[in-house]
């Protein structure tokens, strides 16, 4: 302790100089405690991508650690525990988000509705019918364009 630390005044606290030039470069963005906000926030229900940003990183800059660690990039090999923690923190997530539409689903039918939809869609989705006519009731008559339109109209309310 004392005077060993060798600390230059560059905030790097000293300690020895071939480690220190390892961590020449930019900062690591991903600090580990970076990684568990992440984490906590992906597990109350957030979205990956928002959870990086109220972080002030990318989802981008997640997405390629990820990619790297498993290519088995040496220096992304710090990143799996995260990796884990961050798959187990979105199925809580998700459980967590459930639940309060199950709670919601007790006294408000459209809850229990909503959800029926979308983990049942064959059974439960809402089957819109789109009508389409021509100007004189004559579909032949329609242009290309009419057709490119209405199947555009289609699709979007499908949310394809």
């Amino acid at each position: 302790m004392g005077n060993n630390s060798n600390n230059n005044g560059n905030g790097s606290g000293g300690g020895d100089p071939d480690l220190l030039a390892a961590r020449v470069g930019r900062p690591r963005v991903l600090t580990e405690a970076v990684q568990r906000r992440i984490v906590e926030l992906v597990a109350e229900g957030n979205h990956l991508s928002t959870a990086a940003k109220v972080c002030g990183t990318s989802i981008r800059t997640v997405n390629c650690w990820m990619q790297r660690f498993r290519e088995g990039d040496p220096k992304a090999s710090e990143y799996g525990p995260f990796l884990l923690d961050l798959k187990k923190a979105a199925a809580l997530g998700e459980a967590a988000l459930l639940g309060r539409i199950r709670i919601a689903s007790e006294t408000t039918w459209q809850a229990a509705a909503w959800l029926l939809e979308r983990r049942y869609p064959k059974h439960w989705a809402r089957k819109d019918v789109i009508e389409v006519r021509g100007n004189d009731g004559d579909l032949s008559k329609l242009s290309d364009q009419d057709l490119v339109d209405i199947t555009k109209k289609s699709r979007r309310r499908r949310g394809c």
